[in-house]
């Protein structure tokens, strides 16, 4: 249990390794009941996901709905911990983006919700959760703001679909009436690690705080819905398997699902009052 708990810390640093940053889903809702689902042998995976890349490109920006599932276990010891974060995210550029989530723990029974707020503007950061005891905000310089952004991360959809629709193994194509579903199954890190970009700097600063062992990627599974008619994505499901070693004797298994869907282009990001009145910190380097 005390690994579990040593790890919960690490993990929180950057929650949901894939989860948490996921891809995006286009705003219109798409019913599936009482469709059926059928092979689709005329339209490949490659030119359904281009096309929708063209599509999502039209995009000024994002809005998307994330619900995420982590969960860990450790062999050998009692017990397990969940996560599970909702919420949204209104991304325009790399370095402007309003992030509201919601982080409800378990472990063991014992219960722990975190609300999280986390805004970057004009080259200035604002956040509030339970562990600034409301909101903060802290100044930073180009290079900072960069640190801060989410250029690693795919928010924005035609990174994700530029690897998805290169990708040519364990890929299938199915079809209902007003949407193609292209599901990617893979196993193993040279496999995995090209959809895994954008949490490579996460799973460094877990290897390098108090981590034994590497981060092992062991299997992820996508199924990417675009709709017929615009060639936008309509939503994107995903599930990660990986383990890390916590010492010689101790390994950890996670479990991440998530699924993630984009309401529209983004709401005007406005600071609230209190974010701009809050105390003024000086910002840390990971």
């Amino acid at each position: 249990m005390k690994s579990l708990n040593r790890a919960s810390v690490l993990l929180l640093s950057g929650l949901l390794l894939l989860a948490g940053c996921t891809t995006p889903s286009s705003g219109e809702k798409v019913k599936h009941n009482d469709q059926k689902v059928t092979e689709n042998k005329e339209k490949s995976a490659q030119s359904i996901l281009t096309e929708s890349k063209k599509a999502m490109k039209e995009m000024k920006s994002y809005r998307w709905k994330m619900d995420a599932n982590q969960k860990m276990t450790a062999p050998g010891q009692d017990g397990s911990m969940t996560t599970e974060v909702t919420g949204t995210m209104d991304y325009v550029t790399d370095t402007l983006y309003y992030a509201d989530m919601a982080i409800n723990m378990n472990m063991d029974g014992k219960k722990k919700k975190m609300d999280t707020k986390v805004i970057l503007k004009d080259n200035k950061m604002y956040v509030f959760s339970e562990m600034t005891n409301g909101w903060i905000r802290t100044n930073l310089d180009k290079k900072m703001a960069q640190e801060f952004g989410m250029q690693d991360d795919y928010l924005d959809p035609k990174e994700i679909l530029t690897v998805a629709s290169e990708q040519k193994k364990g890929v299938t194509v199915k079809e209902t009436g007003s949407s193609y579903q292209v599901g990617i199954k893979l196993k193993g890190e040279e496999n995995i690690k090209p959809f895994m970009k954008y949490a490579e700097n996460n799973i460094k600063k877990l290897e390098s705080s108090g981590l034994k062992g590497k981060v092992a990627l062991t299997d992820l599974e996508m199924k990417f819905t675009v709709n017929k008619k615009t060639k936008r994505l309509t939503d994107l499901d995903q599930n990660l398997n990986f383990s890390m070693s916590l010492s010689d004797k101790e390994t950890l298994h996670v479990k991440q699902t998530s699924h993630s869907n984009l309401e529209g282009e983004a709401h005007n990001i406005v600071i609230p009052d209190k974010a701009k009145k809050a105390p003024l910190v000086n910002p840390s380097r990971q």
